[in-house]
């Protein structure tokens, strides 16, 4: 069903300082995203920091077979589902095809 994770969401008070972190600790040099928020990219996916009251990993993009299917799963184990993401835990998981 789950194809790959292609994005993990990092949400910081300082997202510009906590990519440089991770930028020292995995070697790969920060950039920035289509929305010009910091990004580590990685061969198959990214890291992106977002502004956010505290630092938590707040969201998780999977590339999956059948979003319906996964997220006709997530209703199932009571998920709020919107559109083609659903929350977990206090983290929004996306769904791609």
């Amino acid at each position: 069903m789950t194809q790959a994770l292609i994005r993990v969401e990092m949400q910081s008070p300082e997202p510009q300082g906590l990519a440089e972190h991770w930028d020292r600790i995995i070697g790969i040099p920060v950039s920035k995203s289509k929305a010009g928020e910091p990004e580590l990219k990685l061969p198959n996916g990214s890291f992106q920091f977002v502004r956010g009251e505290s630092e938590i990993m707040s969201g998780l993009t999977f590339r999956v077979a059948k979003i319906a299917k996964v997220l006709d799963a997530a209703k199932a184990k009571g998920c709020a589902v919107s559109g083609d993401s659903f929350a977990l835990s206090g983290v929004t998981f996306r769904l791609v095809a």
